[in-house]
């Protein structure tokens, strides 16, 4: 590097501290950004989709609809009631398969909510129901 002459001194270096001030508003500015795009990054739709699958031969079928009521089968039921009717079944059948359909309106909670208590009354074979696009 050559040096340069200026006021009767020689400069020999590069002053960084400009760059190393760009460099960190850089990284705070995408570290901010990251934040952001992750928390606006799960916005999902899933009751659609192309090839929908099957169920098995035997299924109970659970419905939760937008005003939170249970029904299995089409027939309405309290939160018990469905634990007890899936456990019999279960019981009854140990290769029962339970769709849940529930009402786009309905929260992840409420749905998984619903889930949990299929498991805790024995059915190991679950599925969401969704609409073809």
């Amino acid at each position: 590097m050559a040096a340069i002459q200026g006021a009767g001194r020689k400069i020999v270096g590069i002053n960084i501290t400009p760059l190393v001030d760009i460099v960190l508003v850089l990284l705070i500015i995408t570290m901010a950004t990251a934040e952001l795009i992750a928390r606006g990054g799960i916005d999902l739709s899933l009751p659609k989709t192309e090839q929908p699958h099957p169920v098995g031969a035997r299924a109970a079928r659970v419905e939760l609809r937008a005003d939170k009521t249970l029904r299995v089968d089409e027939r309405r039921v309290s939160r018990q009631e469905l634990r007890d009717a899936l456990a019999g079944l279960a019981t009854a059948h140990s290769n029962l398969a339970v769709t849940l359909a529930a009402d786009q309106r309905c929260s992840w909670s409420e749905v998984a909510d619903v889930l949990d208590l299929a498991r805790g009354a024995g059915v190991r074979l679950l599925a969401c129901e969704v609409e073809p696009k």
